[in-house]
């Protein structure tokens, strides 16, 4: 058997001595300047980019403006998941505010599909003067134009990929519009659609321009749409993600607040693993199984009352979405081929909502790019998902020819596909020679740096916490320990999956390693260990830990230097 290997940034091989040479590697690892407060203690005047930058946008918030002086009647039209619901609730509850008669759309996944639908603006076209699409639109030229032969102004509001041709609406907002400067490319639906409601509440007609308050407040929503989306923590999105924590922890928004005690979360120091693995998910739940308008109505919310009923609705949704995707992991595991480049499940009868969660699961378990296909009900729907070194989009395109459609990027992707044409596809992407036929499909364990355990302290971890929010493009720093004594080991979980450890010669650490029971029973006294230092805050008091992401008997496993990506 071949021995395992952990590798570690440039500069991390050699154990580091003090918190401050932690520091400093850290730094230099992730580009940062030490003295960087910009990084460290980001002040929302200077980290958060004016909106005016936009293409457009002073047209833009004319036209609403004009809208609303004469009485125009304005369609929000957003998307099925949480950044396209987080998108309108902003933009909503915002020009709404602004005195403007506003509705939103929530298209339905398998009747509407993805973005503006002709039939569904044919049926609302009596009611519409002016059509804003949040979170969709820049793909949607044919609609775009219909509108505009009707007389219909539309407002693009977009962060999706663009094509060569853009749709002729009145303007489209989009933070990498070809005519455009805005120094940071990468936000969320939710972020744009903030961005507009900047522009218009900093406008000397909406009374607030003076005051950065209003804006604020809307922090929470664009934090959850940013998360759910996956956007890199980095440039604006790190401030958003900061100041979103701080928002959504004063717990202002009644259906939110109402969430968290369901949580039960409500008055503790909330965490971005708060945000992704528990609210996100329920954002999400309705429109994956039918429709998203619950969980708009619940951001909405006004009242107590109401907000608890959407909250009851949404746990029923979440309820039914992991019992479907846990019976889907299952059947697709089962049809998985243990030497093929890419893991491929096939099940008509398989909801189109749930998919994209089960590709993602299988391909982190098997540590390669993972393709599940299910149905809208007219025809085949995919959703596929790669680990990091592995470019999707390019695997797919081998077997383009056999697609209606695709869409996405190098990590996650979408496609659309006639029924008989499925096992077509799926030869053709098998078969692609854009496979390493050497590639290990074994995971590759990376670290930033080796320490030793006189560094595995509170000073450290409150060090490494500065380096937050962590999440896509900032992850949390991982830490390599040799000849760590192991004090004793406990498997714990519903299925006896994970792991609880005691460690420590000078110091007693507890620590939890997620899906590490199977190890666990193998270790010896002394054991090598990669993991995140950081300070459990979830049961009462703080109390220091460490996240275990491997561990092996003392001696047995290599590390090498390599850049980490």
């Amino acid at each position: 058997m071949a021995r395992p290997v952990w590798r570690v940034g440039i500069g991390g091989l050699d154990p580091v001595q003090s918190a401050e040479d932690l520091r400093t590697l850290l730094c230099r690892q992730r580009g940062i300047d030490e003295a960087s407060a910009s990084f460290f203690q980001p002040e929302y005047e200077t980290a958060i980019h004016d909106p005016y930058l936009l293409f457009g946008m002073q047209e833009a918030v004319d036209r609403i403006y004009f809208a609303i002086k004469k009485g125009q009647r304005i369609l929000v039209y957003g998307d099925y998941d949480a950044d396209g619901v987080t998108s309108s609730a902003i933009l909503v509850s915002t020009v709404q505010e602004l005195g403007a008669s506003v509705f939103p759309y929530l298209p339905h996944r398998m009747d509407d599909g993805y973005g503006l639908n002709q039939h569904v603006l044919e049926r609302l076209l009596p009611e519409i003067d002016l059509v804003i699409s949040v979170d969709c639109g820049v793909a949607n030229v044919n609609e775009i134009a219909w509108l505009k032969k009707k007389g219909k102004d539309t407002i693009v509001v977009d962060h999706h990929e663009m094509a060569a041709e853009l749709p002729p609406a009145r303007v489209v907002l989009h933070p990498r519009h070809p005519q455009g400067k805005y120094p940071w490319g990468y936000l969320c639906g939710a972020g744009m659609a903030w961005k507009l409601c900047q522009a218009l509440l900093r406008d000397r007609r909406s009374g607030f321009a003076e005051d950065r308050d209003k804006e604020k407040w809307l922090l929470d929503l664009v934090l959850l749409g940013t998360v759910a989306d996956v956007m890199p923590l980095l440039d604006e999105n790190r401030a958003i993600a900061r100041f979103g924590l701080m928002v959504l922890q004063l717990e202002r928004r009644p259906g939110l607040k109402a969430l968290l005690n369901a949580l039960r979360i409500s008055g503790k120091e909330l965490g971005l693993e708060d945000v992704g693995y528990k609210i996100v998910p329920r954002l999400n739940a309705p429109g994956r199984l039918e429709h998203a308008q619950p969980a708009l109505e619940l951001l909405l919310a006004t009242d107590r009352n109401s907000a608890e009923r959407q909250v009851a609705i949404l746990e029923s949704y979440n309820t039914k979405r992991q019992s479907i995707s846990r019976r889907i992991a299952k059947e697709a595991e089962a049809q998985v081929v243990a030497d093929s480049p890419v893991v491929f499940a096939f099940e008509a009868s398989w909801p189109a909502g749930v998919v994209g969660l089960v590709a993602g699961q299988l391909a982190r378990k098997f540590n390669r790019p993972a393709v599940v296909v299910g149905s809208n009900g007219r025809h085949a729907v995919g959703s596929a998902r790669s680990p990091k070194g592995h470019n999707i989009l390019h695997i797919l395109e081998a077997g383009r020819e056999h697609l209606l459609a695709l869409g996405g990027h190098a990590q996650a992707a979408g496609f659309s596909v006639k029924e008989e044409l499925v096992n077509h596809f799926h030869r053709a992407i098998v078969q692609s020679p854009i496979h390493d036929k050497n590639q290990s499909f074994e995971e590759e364990v990376r670290a930033d740096a080796v320490v030793g355990e006189s560094l595995l302290h509170r000073d450290t971890a409150a060090l490494i916490e500065r380096f937050g929010p962590f999440g896509e493009g900032n992850a949390e720093p991982m830490l390599i320990v040799r000849s760590l004594p192991l004090l004793k080991a406990t498997i714990v979980g519903k299925k006896q999956e994970h792991a609880k450890f005691i460690f420590g010669a000078q110091t007693r650490l507890d620590a939890i390693g997620f899906g590490l029971a199977p190890k666990a029973a193998l270790l010896g006294n002394t054991v090598d260990v990669v993991g995140s230092l950081g300070i459990d805050r979830f049961f009462g008091s703080p109390r220091l830990q460490l996240k275990v992401k491997d561990i092996i008997s003392a001696g047995k496993v290599t590390i090498k230097e390599t850049v980490l990506a």
